[in-house]
């Protein structure tokens, strides 16, 4: 019989190889840092859809409000419908506290006594969060004008202790959600409030190795 410690060991070293093996294979990058002598905007629609209801897919840029940012919070998003109000649906992954491990995230209805599930979790907020919140693309026709999509976010509390229960209370309690989306084959593609981010400094991870600067 095969030593499991042996087997083991085994599997972790040719994990690690493989690991190696496809960071060795990837191009060398470095960054590149660019200054403005005046202010510059970048302005965008938080959303955009692709605008078919048969294959939707939608994507969302959340603001984080500027006293929560460079905290510590969990990522939500959710579905429900005008005809089913009290029914919510979240679109995530939960952990297995006792194994560590978390499940595949898929949608899966809100149960106050579950752990809710978080589209991303632990996160370090910066003031523009992406959500892509169809991963793969879905069929929301039957949805069409009676359904509507949620994206928010939660802070974690201070501890070890903490977990999306916390957080997903203090967003509901802080009301940091907002419905984003109706599904509506009318709704334009790209939507949300008009935003503008003003910068002096841009940079970019771009190929190759940085130039070496010759030493006086």
């Amino acid at each position: 019989m095969e030593n499991p410690v042996q087997k083991l060991t085994a599997a972790i070293v040719m994990t690690c190889c493989t690991v190696s093996a496809l960071a060795e294979s990837q191009p060398p990058t470095h960054l590149v840092t660019s200054n403005y002598a005046n202010p510059s905007d970048f302005c965008f629609y938080p959303g955009e859809w692709n605008g078919d209801l048969s294959a939707a897919s939608m994507k969302y840029r959340l603001i984080i409000a500027p006293e929560n940012q460079q905290k510590f919070g969990d990522l939500y998003v959710g579905f429900r419908r005008s005809s089913d109000p009290n029914s919510l649906w979240l679109y995530g992954y939960t952990v297995n506290p006792s194994t560590g491990f978390g499940t595949p995230s898929d949608w899966v209805q809100f149960d106050a006594a579950k752990v809710p599930p978080t589209y991303a979790m632990n996160q370090s907020l910066q003031p523009v969060m992406s959500v892509n919140a169809f991963p793969a693309p879905m069929d929301l026709r039957r949805f069409d004008g009676d359904g509507e999509v949620l994206v928010g976010y939660g802070m974690r509390s201070e501890g070890s202790n903490s977990s999306p229960r916390d957080s997903f209370k203090d967003m509901v309690d802080n009301r940091r959600y907002a419905a984003v989306f109706k599904i509506d084959k009318a709704q334009p593609l790209l939507f949300g409030n008009y935003t503008c981010v003003r910068f002096t400094e841009l940079t970019q991870r771009v190929p190759g190795l940085a130039a070496v600067k010759a030493q006086r």
